[in-house]
């Protein structure tokens, strides 16, 4: 699939189960270069043992992984998992600020999109209607 990308820049690359260590190795997590690994599988499961063992082989190494579970994202934090993310936490807090603060919400996406979007206008949630 890289191959087809038509990439600037050379991407190394390793089709094979990252749950197994050795492969984490062949990779080049144990590499002096290896600046981080990326869990986002949509396995909680995959992404914990991916974590744990990224930071048991290479305790320096920066480790962000994706997982929809409280209970994995705690496991992942004890074992030094530097970022977590959770894209139903992340949903919700999209949600919270569009609606709360919609000039914020705006702001953030003019921020973010890619270059060339053509950015929306704000969307101001109804006022609240008198009460009964």
């Amino acid at each position: 699939m890289l191959k087809l990308q038509n990439l600037r820049d050379y991407v190394p690359a390793l089709h094979a189960n990252a749950r197994t260590p050795r492969h984490l190795l062949e990779a080049g997590l144990g590499h002096r270069q290896c600046a981080g690994v990326v869990a986002l599988t949509n396995d909680n499961e995959v992404n914990l043992k991916i974590a744990i063992t990224s930071k048991l082989l290479n305790p320096h190494v920066t480790v962000i992984c994706r997982a929809d579970s409280h209970d994995i994202e705690d496991n992942m934090a004890s074992f030094g998992t530097d970022y977590i993310i959770d894209p139903f936490d992340t949903f919700a807090k999209y949600l919270s600020t569009a609606l709360q603060t919609p000039g914020l919400y705006l702001l953030q996406r003019w921020l973010t999109e890619k270059p060339g979007t053509l950015l929306p206008d704000p969307v101001y949630p109804p006022p609240p209607t008198g009460t009964g």
